[in-house]
């Protein structure tokens, strides 16, 4: 069959437009930019303080913080995306009032770093929150690194798929080589595992750290705790093996915290098979109304001297029947 000069012409511009297509811009290449605070302004969305600087970073990208950046800042009411992120020793990042930062990639797995001193924080101000949105299946790995709520209304919240999901786990079990979520006022409202240290912190506002709204374990390593006058209020369902520990971090001997199981509007289970340590002066173990807590675990319940006498923690719940503290065998929460 012959090809008509018509039809020649047009099988060769289509090989041309491939063979001369534009190359993917260096932006589609990318998977990792470093923010190198290049302009001095700690601004995420000034594109000149990444390395390569031609944009910021999308949810394709493993955002960097380098050792050389000292704070990034993501502004308020803006929204930054990143697939994962490390965060370099004593660096930090800084989610400003009314902004959020998507972690991850829907129907997807990932995992960030926090390296030693290393701190993201969630808001800036007591008038405004900030929020960390998890997507998909992420983990974040701590080596004396600290996820902070600075002040009222930040949260850690999924991004709306019902198979987000977080886990928080260390590079080893002691504190100061695991992961840290604490602060004075802060919700939790993600699917969790705990394999670190979720903390109620001094200073709290309202509810401290709120776990709320979606089931949480506890794993072997993991522990939820409250210490030097903090709180840390659960009002959804927990169950796991993580420890328990309303006290001071130096076990207790002054100014220990409050763990609280429910309240009046919401209702809240923990069912636990981890030990559970209740120390020191303030330390409070107090399951409220519409809350229930029970143990297969070690329970453990000291005064401690202080200042020649004996302090004085407490276990208790609210005079009424939908409220209890109780051993038991179960694992799971009605």
């Amino acid at each position: 069959m012959r090809i008509s000069k018509l039809q020649w012409a047009a099988a060769l511009g289509a090989v041309m437009a491939v063979e001369f297509a534009a190359p993917l811009s260096v932006s589609a290449q990318v998977t990792e930019r470093t923010f190198r605070n290049t302009e001095n302004d700690n601004d995420w969305f000034n594109r000149l303080n990444w390395s390569p600087n031609d944009d910021y970073p999308d949810d394709t990208v493993h955002a960097i913080i380098a050792p050389v950046a000292g704070e990034c800042h993501i502004s308020n009411q803006e929204t930054a995306l990143a697939k994962n992120i490390t965060i370099n020793a004593n660096k930090l990042l800084v989610l400003l009032d009314d902004s959020v930062f998507i972690l991850g990639r829907t129907d997807e797995q990932h995992a960030s770093y926090i390296h030693n001193g290393g701190v993201m924080e969630i808001g800036e101000t007591q008038f405004g929150g900030a929020t960390l949105r998890i997507a998909g299946d992420h983990t974040i790995t701590g080596n004396g690194g600290v996820i902070e709520f600075q002040h009222k209304f930040g949260a850690i919240d999924d991004n709306n798929d019902p198979d987000d999901h977080l886990t928080i786990t260390g590079e080893n079990i002691d504190r100061d080589e695991s992961l840290v979520v604490t602060g004075a006022d802060g919700i939790i409202a993600v699917a969790l595992l705990n394999n670190a240290f979720v903390i109620g912190g001094p200073g709290t506002i309202a509810d401290g750290v709120c776990l709320f709204d979606h089931q949480m374990v506890g794993d072997c390593y993991g522990h939820w705790g409250a210490e030097f006058g903090g709180l840390l209020s659960v009002f959804t369902a927990v169950t796991g093996s993580a420890a328990w520990q309303p006290q001071n971090s130096d076990l207790g001997m002054i100014d220990g915290g409050t763990i609280q199981i429910g309240d009046g509007g919401h209702n809240a289970c923990v069912a636990a098979d981890g030990p559970v340590v209740v120390i020191g002066d303030g330390a409070d173990l107090h399951v409220s109304l519409n809350g229930s807590f029970c143990t297969s675990g070690e329970f453990r319940h000291q005064s401690v001297p202080n200042g020649g006498s004996g302090t004085t923690p407490s276990i208790h719940s609210d005079q009424a029947s939908n409220s209890s503290v109780s051993a038991c065998d179960a694992t799971i929460c009605p």
